[in-house]
């Protein structure tokens, strides 16, 4: 490392490190934070290195800056400007924690950014008058600390090999121990991550695993010894009886990446079958555009940004409590892999030894040649034919073709012309979508022969007067349906990627069709009302409604995805980016340049993001 001739920016970053720090170490429990556990432990190296990485963030501009101008001493001004800056967002930050329990985000930069959400805050004019001061006097301090810094420096000849060595040390380390931590399920750290503003941890389960680290499964028991926990989920014990006649059997069967428009006479003419019996919900919403979140809202009945709380602490959802509580039988099928997204250490967490997976049962079966949604299907169907038929059953069967767009070999293609497989390097806003998008149907088709084969099971086994069959999905499917070059999912918030049938036959219900605006996060509070007999109020364990309530209301909802969120309301799309740019689009995701996003709407989503956070 060669000398620097005056390290004191570096410095000057490394004390606003630790500085920014201390401010968000504040908002942490003091009954957690004095516990010493591996958590403690986590925090004392994650959040001053994650800290020492946004200050050398600012630090590199500044130093490259130096470097050009004539007298070094120009650079203390700028430096306390910026460094001001950060530890003033990093207070509001801290304090807009403890009010809503989560970080600034676009949606919380597009409030404060509007003229209406002042008025809707109610911030008078003494409170602007001190958050001003406060940030002179700040100014003040930074600017007094970096000429200090500058004038002792430049009297030594000092080498700053030992901080830079501190820096990476922490940083690393923090990133390490949280990787070990995750993959050894150890809650008290994961925990932790929600105290770290924008934290980006390092998972590293499967690496861990090729060099023999022991990958821990869900520990259940180990939630009832927790020092601490950030989730007040549910609110309150819940009170749930199950009914005095013969209780209902529940089977969810959810084709993944099933976009609204596919549930047709044509296309799957199977569960079609069911309208004319059932409760079609024409306007109906995944919780977002990708299966995390999309499966999330719907077994949990919250949106999924509450999905890092709680794989963190491994909670799974109330849904499933309720369920084992009633003696209720549960068959949850899944072709694709549980463990990727971690459902066996979220939704199932507290039945992680009951869920079923194509894997599996293809490990079990190495001789078998079939399609994995037709292996689940099958054991999925042997299940049901061979329950205890004392007790009632939950069923999930989650098939994963149409992600994909595969089939079994055997599988009619009714749909063509078909592509036989997708080039997705070929695919433009020129790409004709018509061989891929029935290519899609096909797979649709197949999956819609094996929920018939289901239906034919129920049919037989006399089941159909005491079960209630949900027709649904994670997320949509797009097609270049927008005319702006989106495929697949994930990538937008249009109703190709976010809408999704939802059909429920309940059994000696009318027939209905309800067109208003609903959401994935209404199934679990319906079944807990209607099925499982919960007379507390919803709001104790979901953010979702009765979808069969006269008083249900269609209200702003929170799409979420990998990197972003939306918000859905009556008369647009605000996407928020990570860079805190707001985007607004009409309802064929036309983006509306003189869009406004309604303030009020944001704070009823930010309350539903915070309600169970602690």
């Amino acid at each position: 490392m060669q000398a620097v001739r005056n390290p004191w920016l570096l410095y000057f970053a490394a004390i606003n490190a630790l500085l920014t720090a201390l401010i968000a170490l504040s908002t942490v429990p003091g009954d957690l934070l004095f516990a010493f556990t591996s958590g403690t432990l986590f925090l004392g190296l994650a959040l001053p290195g994650h800290f020492f990485l946004i200050a050398l963030i600012l630090y590199l501009p500044l130093s490259i800056a130096a470097k050009f101008v004539q007298h070094k001493r120009q650079i203390v001004i700028p430096a306390a400007i910026l460094y001001s800056l950060l530890v003033f967002i990093i207070f509001v930050n801290a304090r807009l924690f403890e009010l809503y329990r989560f970080h600034i985000n676009g949606m919380v930069l597009n409030l404060l950014a509007s003229g209406e959400a002042v008025q809707i805050l109610s911030i008078p004019a003494s409170t602007w008058f001190i958050v001003l001061a406060g940030l002179a006097v700040l100014f003040v301090g930074e600017y007094v600390l970096a000429k200090n810094l500058f004038n002792y420096f430049a009297r030594i000849n000092h080498k700053p090999l030992a901080i830079w060595l501190t820096a990476a040390t922490i940083m690393l380390g923090g990133q390490g121990f949280y990787a070990y931590s995750d993959a050894r399920g150890d809650k008290q750290v994961t925990g932790m991550l929600r105290f770290i503003p924008w934290a980006q941890p390092l998972t590293a389960k499967r690496a861990l695993r090729k060099i023999g680290v022991a990958i821990a499964a869900s520990d259940v028991s180990a939630l009832d010894g927790q020092v601490y926990s950030s989730l007040n989920y549910p609110k309150q014990r819940l009170d749930c009886k199950q009914p005095v006649t013969a209780p209902l059997n529940v089977v969810i069967l959810a084709p993944d990446s099933l976009r609204y428009d596919m549930l047709t006479a044509e296309i799957m003419p199977n569960a079609y079958s069911l309208v004319n019996q059932s409760q079609l919900f024409e306007n109906h919403y995944s919780g977002g555009n990708a299966t995390r979140f999309g499966m999330f809202s719907l077994l949990y009945g919250l949106p999924g940004s509450y999905w890092f709380p709680m794989l963190g602490e491994q909670r799974g959802s109330a849904l499933f409590d309720i369920l084992v509580e009633q003696n209720y039988q549960l068959f949850i099928h899944g072709s694709a892999s549980w463990s990727s997204p971690e459902f066996d250490r979220t939704v199932f967490a507290a039945i992680s030894d009951q869920i079923v997976s194509g894997k599996s049962l293809l490990a079990a079966n190495p001789g078998v040649k079939r399609h994995r949604d037709t292996i689940v299907t099958n054991d999925f169907i042997g299940k049901i034919k061979n329950r205890d038929r004392s007790k009632p059953f939950f069923g999930l069967l989650f098939l994963d073709a149409p992600h994909n767009f595969s089939k079994d070999s055997n599988a009619p293609s009714p749909f063509q012309p078909a592509l036989r497989s997708v080039n997705y390097l070929s695919l433009d806003n020129d790409y004709d979508p018509t061989e891929f998008f029935n290519l899609y149907k096909n797979s649709i088709y197949y999956n819609d022969m094996l929920i018939g084969q289901v239906l034919d099971t129920l049919k037989h086994q006399q089941l159909l007067h005491d079960t209630i069959l949900i027709v649904t999905s994670d997320h949509g499917q797009e097609f270049n349906d927008s005319r702006q070059n989106y495929w697949g999912h994930n990538s937008n918030f249009s109703k190709y990627q976010t809408k999704i049938p939802l059909l429920i036959y309940w059994p000696d219900q009318p027939a209905k069709s309800f067109s208003q605006r609903t959401t994935s996060e209404d199934i679990v509070p319906t079944l807990m009302q209607r099925v499982l007999g919960c007379t507390n109020p919803i709001s104790d364990y979901s953010t979702g409604q009765n979808l069969f309530s006269d008083a249900y209301r269609s209200r702003p909802l929170v799409l979420e995805s990998w990197s972003r969120r939306a918000l859905l309301t009556d008369d647009h799309i605000a996407v928020f980016e990570p860079n805190g740019l707001t985007l607004v689009y009409d309802h064929d995701y036309i983006e509306l340049t003189t869009g406004v996003v309604d303030s009020e709407s944001i704070l009823e989503a930010m309350k539903y993001m915070g309600d169970f956070l602690q």
